[in-house]
């Protein structure tokens, strides 16, 4: 049997198999305007949460670090026992909400693009015309919708670590600040002059730019840029601008000291604007160490004895001369460069050892209205800070205190029996910072007097009497007195919580 005849292959050579048609493509519709908004609602409301999340974990930190200040400083135990708990519960809160906004960071949620429903990619569904080189090709080049890209996130720090930063820039600022200290404070007063200031600072700059200390470039910029008082109002501030720093102004002083100390008719101490530190000695010898020449030597023996240790000043006693003659020993407080130099544990002076001890300020906490300005006399600002004429605070006269003079006694910037007393805040005839006088600030406990304890030596008659009057107020009677007029006393007795009256005896 033959077989069928082969057909003719047309156009000749080997032909392959036809393209098999592609299958139907699900395409993707753009996205509309409309799902942008939708995403960056999204992207809004993670950020407002992150955001909340970062003040929670500041505020706790705020918190925590007060307590445990009210902790180390209160003196009830009953009260720091409750107090102990809640600071360690807030420590558990504060972990807590730290994970909880790490967790929260590790979540990709603008990464996330909006998708489509199942609808709208249903009706999306066509037969696409394809040709026979789209076929070969095997698959169709459809542009894809770029993904956004991650939002960097701000980092919060830590309370550690805003701490840090914060002392960083404060040391970066100390730096360019440099301290005049006057011997006669009555310069001070010059700086309240604006006109005065700006007149030293460009004289100051004019020191460097004739000379040839600098390049050509550097003597276009100004060295100095602000000069004021301190916060006190006991040292004047130079500031530098950011070229330079304090140790350049203390290299070349010798170039604008005299012109500086001219302005200012007096001598100026430099300082730099340095943490120091400070500790305490006990038991220190008066009899080789006592008066001025001694606490310098006793200087000399701390530096020598004891390196790497320098002081700032020499040491100086906190115990009064008739205490420290009466014990022939005495306390000194000692002034360290730095901080870490304080930290030791004994000092070796006069072939003996001593132990080192923590210089604590016991001096109570003065309120802005508790500080009477001695240029003015008012209550509530600093002199560094006063715009208003001088007035004396024995007669209220246009000068210092320290120049008020008596005709009589020819005694001079103190209030003696001859004064003609006169305050300059209520008009009436007493000393300035008298407690009667109705400006004393009398509700906020302590206040700083102009007057030092050995200023005013003697007071006028009228006051005198008052203060005898008052002192006898508080005397108690004597024990001839009549039992009924006197009150029974009450007696304290210590660690307890008890009270004893005592009846009288009849």
């Amino acid at each position: 049997m033959e077989k069928p005849p082969t057909p003719p292959i047309i156009g000749g050579g080997n032909m392959s198999k036809p393209p098999i048609p592609p299958k139907p493509t699900t395409v993707v519709p753009p996205v509309t305007p409309e799902h942008d908004h939708i995403l960056e609602s999204m992207k809004e409301k993670m950020r407002m949460r992150f955001n909340q999340q970062a003040k929670e974990i500041e505020n706790l930190e705020s918190a925590i670090s007060l307590l445990k200040t009210q902790v180390f400083q209160e003196d009830n135990d009953q009260v720091r026992n409750l107090l102990i708990p809640i600071s360690q519960q807030l420590d558990e809160i504060l972990k807590l909400k730290v994970d909880e906004s790490e967790n929260l960071k590790l979540v990709p949620p603008f990464q996330t693009s909006y998708q489509p429903s199942r609808y709208m990619a249903s009706q999306a569904t066509v037969e696409k015309p394809y040709s026979y080189a789209q076929a070969v090709k095997g698959d169709d080049d459809i542009p894809s919708r770029p993904q956004p890209q991650p939002v960097q996130l701000a980092k919060t720090l830590s309370f550690e670590e805003r701490k840090k930063k914060k002392d960083s820039q404060l040391q970066q600022s100390k730096k360019h600040r440099l301290i005049l200290k006057p011997s006669d404070k009555k310069a001070l007063s010059l700086l309240s002059n604006p006109k005065f200031v700006y007149s030293l600072r460009n004289e100051l700059n004019q020191c460097f730019l004739s000379d040839d200390i600098m390049s050509e470039s550097d003597n276009k910029s100004p060295v100095v840029a602000t000069i004021g008082t301190s916060f006190m109002g006991t040292s004047i501030v130079v500031t530098t601008t950011s070229g330079f720093t304090a140790d350049f102004l203390i290299r070349n002083e010798e170039k604008w000291r005299q012109m500086v100390e001219g302005k200012l008719q007096t001598e100026v101490l430099l300082e730099k604007d340095e943490k120091w530190g400070k500790f305490v000695l006990h038991n220190v010898p008066m009899d080789i160490f006592d008066g001025d020449e001694g606490l310098i030597m006793l200087q000399h023996e701390i530096e020598d004895y004891n390196p790497p240790i320098q002081l700032r000043e020499p040491p100086k006693w906190l115990n009064s001369y008739d205490a420290r003659r009466e014990r022939g020993v005495g306390s000194v407080v000692v002034t360290t460069s730095s901080p870490e130099q304080a930290k030791v544990s004994k000092i070796r002076i006069a072939a003996m050892q001593l132990n080192v001890f923590e210089y604590k300020d016991m001096r109570p906490a003065i309120k802005k209205s508790q500080i009477q300005c001695k240029k003015c006399q008012r209550w509530g600002h600093f002199p560094a800070a006063c715009r208003r004429p001088i007035s004396c605070a024995i007669c209220a006269q246009n000068h210092e205190t320290r120049e008020h003079s008596c005709t009589v006694c020819s005694k001079i910037g103190v209030a003696c029996p001859h004064s003609l007393l006169k305050c300059s805040n209520c008009k009436e005839k007493h000393i300035a910072n008298a407690k009667e006088c109705p400006f004393y600030p009398k509700s906020s406990g302590q206040a700083e007097d102009v007057f030092s304890s050995n200023t005013v030596e003697e007071l006028s008659t009228e006051t005198q009497e008052k203060n005898l009057k008052r002192r006898a107020s508080k005397v108690d009677r004597t024990p001839g007195s009549s039992p009924s007029k006197s009150k029974p006393r009450k007696r304290m007795v210590p660690m307890k919580a008890v009270e004893i009256i005592i009846p009288n005896c009849e």
